[in-house]
């Protein structure tokens, strides 16, 4: 009798808010074949092989509702049937045997929870407070796997820190079934391993990375917020401050990932900016967007910006760090720039050289 298949809910701990922020993030899309799109594409479209139009939408509620709610591969296998014939789909890879649409069902189902599971690990392990902490990423093989693949068991305890390029490719899952994971610890242990192995980074002749499976090779969630950070930071810079601070406000409040992106990014701004700020500075990072009635006020007092967009520079950073040149990083508030113009005790506008006393904007 073979055993039975593996329940994940155990180990999604589902319900998982990150998780289920990236998967409804997604867009249903029409497609033939599984590789039709390609890797951090995967990111922004929900797709099936074969699957289109309403059938496509009714399956990826399926999986909306294993996530949400925990249910197990049964389950889905239930829903997958009962959409399938709702919409008349046939000749789909698998149908026929009993041994072929349960692997297909599985494929589905596993695939869509793991990735958007590891997309929500991302978001949770580029938060800037655990970065300050915790700035090394770990991988773990998981025990489970009956026949693990020599390089993902290679792998296992593997550390480096979080913006190592090793993990733009390597973050997992890194192929159909792979059940590896990261985590984040504060620095190396002296049985772990540093330096990923040689050639990890080598495409072969078949056009994949050693232990990485075809179209796996990125880290799911990633390219997410930074694609929407990049955008709507591009449209700030150049719309008029009154509309550039109005949709900043509404991509902060109904797109959190964005939000997230921009702090792990700044993060690692400032922690370069700190590594070189014995040497001279040249890079700058946009980190936030004025209010509507922060341009108004600055308006009203003849000084009206002509962008919402707040920007700083690694010699401002580095600045920040003078007199105590070697206190720690963690501990330097401006780490949390972002956050903090996101919800400031107070504005001021400076106009010691034009006014007796600055003006209050908020």
């Amino acid at each position: 009798m073979p055993a039975p298949e593996p329940d994940l809910r155990a180990s999604f701990n589902l319900p998982f808010a990150e998780q289920l922020e990236f998967f409804r993030g997604k867009v249903p899309l029409d497609t033939e074949r599984w590789d039709d799109i390609w890797q951090g594409a995967h990111d922004k479209s929900f797709i099936v092989a074969g699957a289109k139009g309403d059938l496509l939408a009714d399956l990826m509620g399926a999986v909306d509702k294993a996530i949400e709610k925990g249910t197990g591969l049964e389950e889905f296998r239930k829903d997958f049937k009962q959409q399938v014939a709702k919409h008349g789909w046939t000749g789909w890879t698998g149908e026929g045997t009993p041994a072929g649409e349960a692997w297909r069902t599985r494929v589905i189902w596993e695939t869509n929870l793991r990735t958007s599971y590891m997309a929500g690990r991302y978001a949770q392990l580029t938060d800037p407070d655990l970065l300050a902490r915790r700035p090394y990423w770990k991988y773990i093989h998981s025990e489970a796997v009956t026949n693990p693949r020599p390089q993902h068991l290679a792998w296992s305890g593997l550390v480096l820190r979080h913006d190592h390029p090793f993990w733009q490719t390597h973050f997992p899952p890194n192929g159909f079934g792979c059940q590896c994971r990261v985590t984040s610890v504060r620095a190396p242990g002296p049985d772990d391993a540093t330096t990923p192995p040689e050639g990890w980074d080598k495409v072969g002749e078949n056009g994949t990375l050693p232990g990485v499976g075809k179209g796996w090779a990125y880290a799911p969630g990633r390219s997410v917020a930074e694609d929407l950070r990049e955008i709507v930071g591009g449209k700030v810079s150049v719309l008029p401050a009154e509309v550039g601070a109005a949709l900043a406000a509404s991509v902060a409040k109904n797109a959190p990932a964005m939000v997230r992106a921009t702090d792990a990014a700044f993060a690692e701004f400032f922690d370069k900016a700190y590594a070189e700020r014995d040497r001279p500075q040249g890079s700058m990072m946009v980190v936030g967007a004025m209010r509507t009635q922060w341009v108004e006020g600055m308006a009203k007092a003849g000084v009206a910006p002509a962008t919402a967009e707040i920007v700083t520079r690694a010699d401002d950073v580095a600045h920040t760090f003078r007199p105590e040149k070697d206190a720690p990083m963690e501990t330097n508030i401006f780490r949390n720039l972002p956050r903090l113009l996101r919800a400031p005790t107070a504005v001021i506008l400076d106009t010691t050289h034009a006014r007796p006393a600055p003006i209050p904007l908020s």
